[in-house]
């Protein structure tokens, strides 16, 4: 950048950046442009493989105050800039901050699913990630809350009785004071633990988060209300909106495909002309 300084502003700005190049690391851009990251670039830094944002940011930069009379600028995108990276993401930030709140927005939802040993095991199984619990139980009057989190090798069930053998201490004293055998304590532990109220929940951090698409302009709450109907984190209680632009939501034309019929006709007629060519290299097709 030959023209790096405040007082380098332009009527008129077109960039063609390259895509997909890495900005980042020994042979890239990093060093010097996390030097502009206080203010050219303070909207956020995008993955050091895709430095199209950064172009866009540096033209921002150059422009002029509208006081001044503004400036124009036109960028040649691929969807990468328009549509990559999460909720509080260096792209989606970057979005965020050019188009403030012009676009739709992602809200975040809990992770749930049915709380039974065998699901919580397919969990551990299949993402072979740790588990995030917070469960609330209840005997009789009595509550309390327990949270740990569960690694791909733990036991769900020895965790957790441990975990209730330790809040419900006390009871569960009382409970076998009595009996002698480590055999008939255990069982009577196993039927208090069976006995209680259980609520929990339990998050993934491969997937902790769901998006929801909410067109711009719409009442966040109403479409809350209308779409999703369940408990979810509130909107407002996260700090972290993300914008996303998705240029097929506009631009997309549906081509119906052809008709089988048609499509047969053409593969016979690629046929007809493949055995036409074997037949002038003096090959005997032979099934």
């Amino acid at each position: 950048d030959q023209l790096a300084g405040p007082e380098h502003k332009f009527d008129y700005m077109l960039s063609n950046p390259p895509f997909g190049v890495t900005w980042g690391g020994k042979d890239g851009y990093e060093k010097e442009a996390m030097k502009y990251q206080t203010n050219r670039y303070q909207a956020g830094m995008p993955r050091t493989n895709d430095g199209a944002l950064l172009f866009l940011q540096t033209m921002l930069a150059k422009m002029k105050p509208v006081r001044q009379g503004g400036s124009r600028i036109a960028i040649i995108l691929n969807g990468s800039p328009l549509s990559n990276g999460d909720c509080g993401s260096g792209e989606s930030e970057i979005r965020r901050y050019i188009l403030e709140n012009d676009q739709p927005a992602y809200l975040t939802e809990p992770y749930t699913k049915a709380f039974t040993p065998p699901n919580i095991k397919k969990e551990q199984q299949f993402y072979e990630s740790d588990l995030d619990f917070r469960i609330h139980l209840k005997l009789d009057t009595v509550e309390r809350e327990i949270s740990f989190t569960l690694s791909p090798e733990d036991s769900f069930v020895k965790i957790f009785e441990k975990e209730v053998k330790v809040v419900f201490a006390e009871k569960i004293a009382n409970l076998t004071e009595s009996l002698k055998k480590a055999k008939d304590k255990n069982k009577a532990i196993k039927a208090f633990i069976r006995g209680l109220e259980v609520a929990a929940k339990f998050t993934h951090r491969n997937y902790i988060s769901d998006n929801e698409y909410i067109q711009y302009g719409e009442d966040i709450e109403t479409f809350l209300k209308r779409e999703i109907g369940k408990p979810i984190i509130r909107w407002i209680d996260s700090p972290q909106l993300g914008y996303e632009i998705l240029p097929n939501k506009y631009f997309y034309k549906y081509q119906p495909p052809k008709p089988a019929d048609e499509l047969l006709k053409e593969f016979w007629a690629l046929e007809e002309e493949a055995e036409k060519m074997l037949g002038g290299l003096g090959i005997n097709k032979k099934w």
